[in-house]
C-alpha cells in the first residue's frame, strides 16, 4: 500500500513536471519551423535547459507510477496479470519517449550554440517535440485500454473511474486516427488528456483500496 501511495504521488507529480515544461515549451519564442530557431534557442537557452530536466525528472516519475498502478491491477487476480504486464510496458514505454524527448532537446541546445549547426539544431529540436506527440497517443491508448479492462472487473476502481478509462481509450483510438490521417494537429491536445488521466490515476492509487462485498 505504501508503494502504490508513492506511485500516486509520482503520478500527479509527474503531471506536474510534464505539464510545466509543455507550458514553458509553448510560451518559447523558438520553433523548429522557424529558420532562427538555433539563435532563438541560445537566447532562450535557460528555458530550454529547464525543460530538458523537467522531462527528465518527470519521466522518472512516470516510472514509479506506472510500477505503482501495475501492482495495484496485479492485485485485481491472477487473470489480470497479462493486463498489469501490458500497462506495465506500456508505461515504461513512455517514460523512455520523455528521455528520449530531453535527449533531443539537450543536442539542439548544443548544436544550436556551435557555430554552424543550426540544421543540426532545428532537426534535433524536431525530434525532441514530435517524438512525444507521435509516440503518445499509441503508447498511452495501450495503457488506458489495459487499465480500464482490469478496472470494469474489479469493484475497488470506481465506477467513474473505469468507465471513464473505457470512453478516454475509445475517445483516444478515434482521436489518434484523426490525428495522423486527418488534416488537423491534435498532438498537443492528447498530450494534455494523457496528462489529465495519469492525475485521476494517481489520486486512485493514493486512496485506500476497498474491497467490495
Amino acid at each position: 500500500m505504501r508503494h502504490e501511495r508513492l506511485g500516486g504521488a509520482s503520478g500527479l507529480l509527474a503531471v506536474v513536471l510534464l505539464g510545466a515544461q509543455e507550458l514553458l515549451r509553448r510560451g518559447a519564442a523558438a520553433d523548429p519551423a522557424l529558420p532562427t530557431f538555433a539563435r532563438l534557442l541560445v537566447r532562450e537557452r535557460w528555458r530550454w535547459e529547464t525543460i530538458t530536466l523537467l522531462r527528465l525528472a518527470g519521466a522518472l516519475a512516470v516510472v514509479w507510477f506506472t510500477t505503482s498502478l501495475a501492482s495495484r491491477l496485479r492485485r485485481a487476480g491472477r487473470e489480470h496479470a497479462a493486463h498489469a504486464a501490458v500497462a506495465l510496458g506500456a508505461g515504461m514505454l513512455w517514460a523512455a519517449t520523455w528521455l528520449v524527448s530531453a535527449l533531443f532537446n539537450s543536442l539542439a541546445i548544443t548544436f544550436a550554440a556551435a557555430p554552424g549547426d543550426a540544421a543540426a539544431a532545428r532537426f534535433a529540436g524536431v525530434l525532441a517535440i514530435e517524438s512525444v506527440y507521435v509516440l503518445t497517443p499509441g503508447i498511452t491508448l495501450v495503457l488506458l485500454a489495459a487499465t480500464a479492462i482490469v478496472a470494469l472487473q474489479d469493484r475497488s476502481f470506481p465506477r467513474a473511474f473505469a468507465y471513464g478509462t473505457l470512453t478516454a481509450a475509445l475517445l483516444r483510438f478515434v482521436l489518434a486516427l484523426w490525428d495522423w490521417y486527418g488534416p488537423g494537429n491534435l498532438g498537443p491536445g492528447l498530450l494534455d488528456v494523457a496528462l489529465l488521466w495519469t492525475g485521476a490515476a494517481g489520486t486512485q492509487l493514493l486512496r485506500p483500496r476497498r474491497i467490495a462485498a
